[in-house]
């Protein structure tokens, strides 16, 4: 089927009675109408793949939120991901269970163990992961996360990294970022 349409329900009315009843079409897959340049009739649910490229560098300064620029090819097809940001936003009718996976790495001189990535949800902290040193110049920390996320909510993670001139990044290793829907 091909909906020419619009959002919103679909309604019939019922022969006998004349009251509306919603019609519910199942296996709609084709062109049909786009928002946001997706199909509504495209099946694929949200899924993100970003990353931060080696030799590509954030500076930090106290908690700051993260920004991992670059999208894989067809990585974001929802557009949930603002590469200038760095904010998940879940997309309209896309609620459900999420996973949450990030590995994030950082240098500077000097760097300590006081040092962490956290990830907010609307603007609060929910949780927090320790970075783990290499060297005094090198750490890195690992997200996995699994959590329920609604429609317009907004997933941003943040590092507080300890040391003199800490980076989000550096000249050898990538920092990557991946959000897929899965329930």
């Amino acid at each position: 089927c091909v909906w020419e349409g619009g959002y919103g329900d679909v309604l019939r009315n019922d022969a006998a009675s004349a009251i509306p009843q919603e019609l519910i079409i199942k296996g709609c897959y084709g062109p049909g109408p786009y928002q946001s340049g997706v199909s509504i009739n495209d099946p694929q649910e949200v899924y993100v793949s970003s990353s931060r490229i080696s030799a590509s560098t954030q500076s930090l300064s106290g908690l700051t939120q993260l920004v991992l620029p670059t999208v894989a090819s067809n990585g974001d097809r929802r557009r949930a991901y603002n590469t200038s940001t760095g904010e998940l936003t879940i997309p309209g009718l896309q609620a459900g269970q999420y996973r949450l996976l990030a590995n994030l790495y950082f240098t500077g001189a000097a760097l300590t163990s006081l040092s962490y990535a956290e990830v907010q949800l609307n603007g609060t902290a929910i949780s927090i992961y320790p970075m783990t040193l290499y060297s005094t110049t090198a750490g890195s920390s690992s997200i996995s996360l699994d959590i329920y996320l609604d429609a317009g909510d907004v997933v941003t993670l943040h590092a507080s990294i300890g040391g003199t001139s800490p980076l989000f990044g550096g000249p050898t290793y990538r920092s990557t970022l991946s959000l897929e829907r899965i329930g």
